[in-house]
């Protein structure tokens, strides 16, 4: 049986630096769908952060934040059948619009699509619609704890 990339997740709540905490997802992504993610993302990366990148500080951080994920997912994709990864709301966050953006702009080229290519669009199409979901229990894993951290 093949690994589904995203479809099981658990939420934790884990420290940071300064004894602060915030909350992590953790899911299992496949070493064939990390690839598709890590083409899709650096693709997003290259359209969105790399020109404006030297503007501002804030620029420069965004593409570090940027070129850590494709890091991320390029580990995963070489390793077969893939493992679980840790993404924090920032992360998933980008994770899912550079996976709709490049669908989106993929999707609307005219003209042939060489197999590969048709292949990483099905993909990231189904991945997605599970990483939407993924973003929405993620603002509601982070209200929960938010609420419990009050009533602590």
């Amino acid at each position: 049986m093949s690994m589904v990339s995203f479809a099981d997740r658990s939420f934790r709540v884990a420290p940071v630096a300064g004894g602060a905490s915030e909350v992590v997802l953790t899911s299992l992504v496949s070493a064939a769908d990390a690839r598709a993610l890590a083409t899709a993302v650096g693709w997003w990366r290259s359209k969105e952060h790399l020109a404006p990148a030297i503007e501002s500080a804030e620029g420069v951080m965004a593409l570090r934040a940027t070129m850590s994920l494709v890091d991320l997912l390029d580990e995963v994709g070489e390793s077969a059948p893939g493992m679980p990864v840790d993404l924090q709301g920032p992360q998933l966050r980008l994770l899912a619009e550079a996976v709709t953006t490049y669908v989106a702009d993929r999707d609307a080229d005219e003209g042939y699509s060489p197999p590969e290519q048709r292949d990483r669009l099905k993909r990231l199409r189904t991945i997605g619609d599970r990483l939407f979901d993924a973003v929405a229990d993620f603002a509601g894993a982070e209200a929960e704890a938010r609420e419990l951290g009050r009533s602590a």
